[in-house]
């Protein structure tokens, strides 16, 4: 006769219980969402490509092309990685307190910026090249300018106002990117070709993601060293 491990169903509760925690540790704050977003950007991409294509392509021949099938897809796919390392560090900035934390944010920042500038060499080639460009000299602008003038605990009330103006300049830099998509989303719908929809809402999706962890890094630029703590939701109270 078969007998039943009474621990089993505990032990497996105990498991999914601590995958649960891992997963909602590593979601909160800015560099979760963003690399939420870039996971998202990089496997549902696969996924949509995986789909669309012949069905005689192989599983890698479908990775390869959609990661490095072209300079643009090269492109796009650095990008991705360095935005996943900037958001690693973001994440673990919250694991730190004060300088430490605002340290760790300017590494963040320098890493985004570096990724934007590959980001706009992928946008200008595959989207519409002027919002491409647009959204992507703000991005630049934006993370760069709060790696060499982050927030620092001495800085003066106009070196403050700067570095709060630059994290609005990442959040309009979204305002573009956004726009070339609901264009792509109209003329698709409109021409009716539905199945052309997937990629430029799974993008629509990962732009609002990142836009809510710019938010929440806005939000930081209000808050002395001491006070920084990981936030979980764009209204928290600065």
């Amino acid at each position: 006769m078969s007998t039943q491990n009474v621990q089993d169903p505990v032990e497996t509760g105990t498991v999914f219980a601590r995958m649960r925690d891992g997963v909602a540790a590593r979601s909160k704050g800015p560099g979760g969402l963003y690399n939420i977003g870039n996971v998202v950007a990089l496997i549902g991409g696969m996924v949509i490509q995986s789909i669309a294509v012949e069905r005689h392509s192989s599983l890698n021949e479908v990775v390869f092309q959609y990661l490095f099938g072209s300079p643009a897809a090269t492109s796009l796919t650095l990008a991705v990685l360095i935005f996943l390392a900037s958001g690693e560090v973001y994440h673990r900035a919250w694991s730190h307190h004060g300088n430490a934390a605002l340290r760790m944010v300017r590494v963040g920042d320098a890493l985004s910026g570096l990724a934007a500038v590959v980001l706009t060499v992928a946008l200008v080639q595959v989207g519409d090249p002027w919002l491409g460009l647009t959204g992507g000299v703000m991005l630049i602008i934006g993370k760069f300018g709060t790696a060499i003038l982050p927030e620092r605990p001495d800085a003066s009330r106009r070196g403050a106002q700067i570095t709060k103006l630059l994290r609005l300049v990442v959040v309009a830099s979204r305002g573009p990117s956004l726009a070339a998509l609901v264009v792509t989303i109209i003329v698709t719908a409109t021409d009716g070709a539905l199945a052309g929809l997937a990629m430029p809402l799974l993008m629509v999706l990962c732009y609002l993601l990142w836009l809510w962890a710019d938010i929440l890094l806005l939000r930081l630029s209000a808050r002395p060293p001491h006070d920084i703590a990981e936030p979980s939701t764009p209204d928290s109270t600065p």
